[in-house]
């Protein structure tokens, strides 16, 4: 990035344009293994067709009745953080979208 703004800035263009940054989530190596979520969650209880599984996961229910086992099953998966989307941590900024799954 400091390459860029020093380029824009010694060729005159820094003041006529406009740079949007942009982040993606879960980019970033691990060393630990993939976590093959159905190891420890009924595959039963996930919606596979809206849930997202990466370094940051957002995880349906099947059946809105099924959220408190999947949650409680959830649990069970190593080195991980469970959240309901509702107790997300406000330093997130991660909460406040319809895409974003009940679990994560």
């Amino acid at each position: 990035m400091g390459y860029l703004l020093d380029q824009l800035e010694k060729n005159n263009l820094l003041k006529n344009i406009n740079i949007i940054i942009t982040s993606d989530h879960g980019m970033t190596n691990s060393k630990l293994p993939p976590i093959l979520v159905t190891k420890y969650v009924d595959s039963n209880l996930i919606d596979f067709n809206r849930s997202l599984f990466s370094y940051v996961s957002h995880i349906y229910p099947k059946e809105m009745s099924q959220l408190n086992q999947l949650y409680d099953a959830l649990q069970n998966l190593p080195n991980t953080t469970i959240y309901y989307k509702k107790d997300v941590p406000y330093f997130f900024h991660y909460s406040n979208s319809d895409r974003i799954g009940n679990a994560k």
